[in-house]
């Protein structure tokens, strides 16, 4: 199975790109048992040396207004995605446990390899300064790749339990 990476590369070096690759296949495991998918975000790691995937932690804000353009915003990116994925009732259900979830935690985004929390987030922007060393970058591929999977589970508050 393919697992979603975003290639980094350096503008003005012969420096090796960096590849942040996502996984499917990791949750937290909340008190109760429920398993909630970890969302994702690119990182630069100062632990790791590397760009890295991190936790992306939404807002309960940002949450709720998901759940408003699913139910109310028929033209909404939200919605229509809702609809292509399908089951949009599970997954205003899963929106609600996130926003339990989210109001519970109390950690800042981690390192989903390392845990480290001083994980600097990469910039949206098709070039950017490195976010470490200032030098020059561009997003420079985003797509699948095939590889091992990467299955792990996490706390509520992001620390690793398992990974294989």
């Amino acid at each position: 199975m393919g697992r979603g990476f975003t290639q980094y590369s350096y503008i003005d070096d012969e420096l090796p790109d960096e590849w942040p690759i996502h996984s499917a296949h990791l949750d937290y495991i909340l008190d109760d048992g429920t398993r909630l998918n970890v969302n994702q975000a690119d990182y630069y790691c100062p632990n790791c040396n590397h760009f890295v995937v991190g936790e992306r932690i939404e807002t309960v804000s940002a949450l709720e207004q998901e759940i408003n353009d699913i139910e109310n915003a028929p033209q909404s990116r939200r919605r229509m995605l809702a609809e292509v994925i399908g089951n949009t009732p599970q997954q205003i259900a899963e929106l609600h446990i996130r926003i339990r979830w989210r109001k519970n935690r109390k950690a800042p985004p981690k390192c989903l390899q390392c845990g480290c929390t001083q994980i600097l987030p990469i910039p949206d922007y098709d070039e950017f300064n490195h976010p470490q060393t200032g030098q020059p970058m561009k997003r420079s591929g985003r797509g699948f790749a095939t590889t091992t999977e990467w299955h792990a589970t996490y706390t509520p508050e992001g620390d690793q339990i398992e990974s294989s």
